[in-house]
């Protein structure tokens, strides 16, 4: 069972307010950044950066993972 309505959008303003504090300065955005990924109940942050040896191609790597497991019936 994924996340309600009403989670999905605290989560969202949640992890914009985490990013908000944590992404790199604007001016080295394009060697890393941050961003986060919500699927069903868990949300996920990777990092973004180019490849080593192809820098156009941008690579995700997932670097947190948080699910929400719902232990009672509300």
């Amino acid at each position: 069972m994924g996340l309600t309505t009403i989670q999905t959008l605290d989560t969202i303003e949640a992890m914009e307010n985490f990013l908000t504090r944590r992404r790199p300065p604007q001016n080295i955005r394009h060697k890393i950044d941050l961003t986060y990924t919500i699927d069903k109940q868990s949300i996920v942050i990777l990092e973004l950066r180019p490849c080593w040896n192809q820098p156009e191609t941008i690579m995700e790597i997932e670097i947190a993972k948080a699910t929400f497991v719902q232990t009672q019936v509300t």
